[in-house]
């Protein structure tokens, strides 16, 4: 299919904190932008976020009922899928795999047998995937290098063998592959007779600012990688099943675009691409966040040991982000810009001792 530059857009779970920055890239970027949500509440507060008429929303309170998605793919161009569920300090740590793979399988194909009964208007699908649908999780990688051709089967055996006592990130992960999978295995049977092409996008851990924060934001609904941004900068122990504390990470700017470029080139049909910047340990974040504060916005927050962990042993693999930047040309920003951002959108006063122990 060509590329899109124009026209209407559907993002699904357009509330979350990825979902609203790819709508307001789209929304800056001349298109129309319908959003799925699950309540009248969220998508007023949408608007009220936007401010503007290109910006509509519909309901769909369920997004295991497909049949849901097809009023809302009524003169849709785009679609970008980007409601799934991620684990957050409320996730029981006994939970059921299924709580996390369910809707992430039936979500994703569903919306694709949505686009299939849609008509021709449709000419480009994006889901939104994960690292950890190329990168094994909950234990060593097995590759020194891992790009777009890599498909793991750790995190599968991991919560097949553990099941409810699988860290909830490996139930993630495994959830994520699994609709990534099936997604493709859909599409790829049929493609040749289709009007529409699919794209993946594969991020690391997206940290950065909060675009609908306040400054009464409950961090206790900042979940995901930002919730382990916000315990690093107040000191606070990351909780069990939390992440580690030496990934890659990306900005969720830089993923927004990632979508857009995804749909105004059109070398990115049938493709994957991994999404991110570089690696990180948690005293990166510290000190980007005190670096040049002069007048001391953030001194409230922990400073750690300026300049420590540069001997911490580095991962035995890397990532690599070459095909986003060629295909999509996309330029990464760095630590220092996301952790400033990021903190200057939370109230930085606000503790959680209710949430982190």
């Amino acid at each position: 299919m060509p590329s899109v530059t124009s026209g209407k857009v559907l993002v699904t779970g357009a509330s979350s904190f990825i979902a609203t920055w790819i709508v307001k890239a789209f929304l800056d970027a001349g298109f129309t932008v319908r959003g799925t949500v699950r309540s009248t509440s969220k998508g007023e507060a949408l608007k009220e976020i936007f401010k503007t008429d290109k910006f509509e929303y519909s309901i769909v309170e369920d997004i295991l009922n497909d049949a849901l998605f097809d009023k809302s793919l009524k003169d849709i161009d785009v679609v970008i899928h980007a409601a799934s569920p991620l684990p957050g300090p409320d996730n029981d740590p006994q939970a059921d795999p299924e709580e996390f793979i369910r809707p992430a399988v039936d979500g994703t194909v569903g919306i694709l047998k949505s686009v299939l009964r849609a008509g021709e208007t449709i000419k480009r699908v994006i889901i939104i995937s994960s690292l950890a649908a190329i990168r094994n999780s909950g234990d060593l990688p097995e590759l020194p290098v891992y790009d777009e051709s890599n498909w793991p089967s750790r995190s599968l055996k991991i919560v097949e063998t553990k099941g409810r006592a699988a860290e909830n990130f490996v139930k993630y992960a495994a959830s994520k592959i699994l609709a990534e999978k099936a997604a493709w295995e859909l599409y790829n049977p049929i493609k040749k007779t289709l009007k529409w092409d699919l794209v993946a996008l594969n991020p690391t851990f997206v940290l950065g600012p909060i675009l609908e924060a306040s400054p009464t934001t409950d961090i206790s609904k900042v979940y995901g990688p930002n919730f382990y941004l916000w315990t690093t900068l107040h000191g606070k122990p990351t909780p069990p099943g939390g992440y580690a504390a030496l990934d890659f990470w990306v900005d969720v700017r830089d993923v927004a675009e990632a979508h857009l470029k995804a749909v105004t080139i059109e070398e990115a049909a049938d493709n994957r691409f991994l999404i991110l910047s570089d690696r990180l340990i948690p005293q990166d974040l510290l000190d980007a966040v005190h670096e040049n504060d002069s007048a001391g916005e953030f001194d409230s927050l922990v400073r750690g040991t300026p300049g420590s962990g540069k001997d911490v042993e580095p991962f035995s693999f890397q990532l690599s982000n070459k095909k986003s930047q060629q295909v999509l040309g996309i330029k990464y920003r760095t630590i220092q810009d996301s952790a400033k951002d990021f903190a200057r959108t939370v109230n930085i006063d606000l503790v959680m001792e209710t949430k982190i122990q």
